[in-house]
């Protein structure tokens, strides 16, 4: 086993629960094979420490805090946020000093967070004109493999299907960062779209963890996800989905003959991961029939705008219309489009893209939120009548504190509701017509202070995550200046739509009614949904290979 294997091995058994469990073992068979000679010292010493056994990273007399934030407002730059620069400055003059030890330290910090680490090395770019990984490599060459590991290096050896389960566990309480409003969970239950923001999500999670993923696609006709998370359904009657594409994260996984690709999507099965052929059953995809391509984005690219050039009616706005596809390619390729459009994958745009998706997102959220508060009032709802129906009494008590906990939980999601008035809640009121204040009353339970409000952005989350005084500064590198920390000052509201003022009217459009607009980004609508979009919408509009109209791209509308 490499040293590289072994050391990711472990440092995802040391993020486990059970590590304590084994990590003496561990430790005896790395000890006896280090006095064997099978195990050279730097990587022995290096193992221990991934397994929390040893303190050989040096203290940092700095106390340099950890890059917990590169969150930025779109068209930003986390390159240039002040604190990153700062530790891409100490890296160089540690560089410089011969300093392995300490630089290795700083860059342990990163906890080997991938859009974190690309940052810290562009920013190394950037200033100093040279690669961080290369300087590092130069100064100790017997710990190249370690770090590879701090760089956030992946290796794509099967994990069991227990530790694939507790990673899909953990990919549920994923959050993301928006400049404005802080950290808000990732929508899983939202199948209408937010497809490609979810499998990055967990893309990024798993390389984290030192495994390397791949994202898979399912396009074409018949697509469709059986959900009761999506809109209208309720919990035991499930709606179904319509989708132009699917796409997720996916692994190997050690299988009874051999690995097996497993998909990690709690949008499609939150319990477990799927096997390959599974997932696409539950996207109504005949595996048998579809068209499988894995490889490359740029030779998947090149055979499908092939394949559009040459059978143009098989094809309707680069989705196929004809026969389902099925794309296995690399985790980098953040959307459909790369696929069937000229398009530069690579991480820096998957990152870019990523950052941006962020506000759009974060309107899903918002939406799930008042999903999840509809779909709890229509479980009510069910429990009222089939005791009315019985003939037992109903304890409004009971009913109250009911709503109440909902509207604790789910403190975005209650919000207006009672001027919205969903039909559950409608529902509610005439079955219980002696209470509707009482139920009102309940709804308009406030969260204690401790609860999250991801409405209204605390001072913290506001402000600008890399605003730190710069106390290692040199003359030709200033802090942000005040554009990057004016565009934070303001709170946002999760709820209300990115197409907002600071969107449109200051270039003196219209801006849309919110109430109007396809909600929010389209990716994996369907085309009955894609044709809601209104004018004044930002969108790209565009031709089609020998088709003479314009119309408005499907992957291109973007707020």
């Amino acid at each position: 086993m490499g040293g590289l294997s072994l050391l990711t091995q472990l440092h995802r058994l040391a993020r486990t629960s059970d590590v304590r469990l084994w990590s003496a073992q561990i430790e005896f068979a790395l000890t006896t094979a280090n006095n064997e000679g099978r195990l050279p010292d730097s990587t022995y010493q290096r193992a221990l420490e991934v397994l929390k056994r040893s303190t050989g990273l040096e203290a940092d007399s700095d106390s340099e805090s950890p890059i917990d934030s590169i969150a930025v407002g779109r068209g930003e730059d986390p390159a240039e946020l002040p604190k990153v620069r700062n530790l891409a400055r100490r890296l160089g003059r540690l560089v410089r000093a011969g300093d392995f030890d300490g630089a290795i330290t700083l860059l342990d910090k990163l906890d080997r967070n991938p859009p974190v680490v690309r940052a810290v090395e562009k920013a190394y770019r950037a200033r100093h004109n040279r690669d961080l990984g290369t300087d590092l490599r130069a100064l100790k060459p017997e710990e190249k493999d370690f770090v590879d590991f701090a760089l956030g290096a992946t290796t794509e050896e099967p994990v069991s299907v227990g530790l694939a389960t507790s990673w899909l566990n953990e990919m549920r309480d994923l959050t993301f960062e928006h400049p404005d409003s802080g950290h808000h969970p990732v929508p899983h239950d939202y199948p209408e779209s937010g497809c490609y923001f979810r499998a990055h999500s967990i893309a990024l999670a798993l390389q984290q963890r030192g495994i390397r993923p791949v994202k898979v696609f399912a396009a074409g006709p018949d697509l469709q996800i059986t959900s009761s998370d999506g809109e209208g359904g309720t919990t035991g009657r499930p709606v179904e989905v319509q989708l132009d594409y699917h796409v997720a994260a996916a692994i190997p996984v050690i299988g009874p003959r051999g690995p097996v690709l497993s998909v990690l999507d709690p949008t499609v099965d939150a319990q477990r991961p799927l096997p390959l052929a599974q997932w696409l059953t539950a996207l109504n995809v005949d595996s048998a029939s579809a068209r499988h391509h894995r490889g490359s984005t740029a030779v998947i690219r090149e055979r499908l705008m092939e394949q559009q050039d040459k059978t143009p009616d098989a094809w309707e706005e680069g989705y196929p219309v004809n026969q389902q596809i099925v794309v296995v390619t690399d985790a980098q390729t953040f959307d459909y489009t790369e696929l069937v459009e000229h398009a530069d994958t690579s991480w820096e745009r998957s990152d870019r893209e990523f950052r941006d998706s962020a506000g759009p997102i974060r309107s899903i959220y918002a939406e799930t939120t008042r999903r999840r508060v509809d779909r709890a009032l229509a479980d009510l709802v069910e429990r009222t009548e089939a005791r009315l129906v019985s003939g037992v009494d109903i304890d409004i008590d009971d009913v109250t504190s009911s709503i109440a906990d909902t509207a604790a939980r789910e403190p975005i999601g209650v919000r207006n509701i009672v001027t919205r008035e969903p039909e559950p809640l409608r529902r509610l009121y005439e079955l219980l017509p002696d209470h509707r204040s009482q139920i009102q009353d309940a709804l308009e339970t406030a969260p204690s202070d401790d609860e999250s409000d991801a409405d209204s952005s605390s001072e913290e989350s506001t402000s600008n995550p890399g605003s730190d005084m710069d106390i290692d500064s040199d003359d030709d590198d200033a802090p942000a200046g005040p554009a990057q920390d004016q565009a934070r000052q303001q709170p946002d509201d999760p709820s209300r739509d990115e197409a907002g003022p600071s969107a449109d009217s200051d270039r003196g459009r219209p801006v849309p009614d919110p109430d109007r607009l396809v909600y929010p980004v389209p990716h994996g609508y369907s085309r009955v949904n894609l044709a809601k979009a209104v004018a004044v919408q930002r969108g790209v509009l565009r031709t089609i290979p020998l088709r003479p109209e314009t119309i408005r791209s499907a992957f291109e509308v973007r707020w």
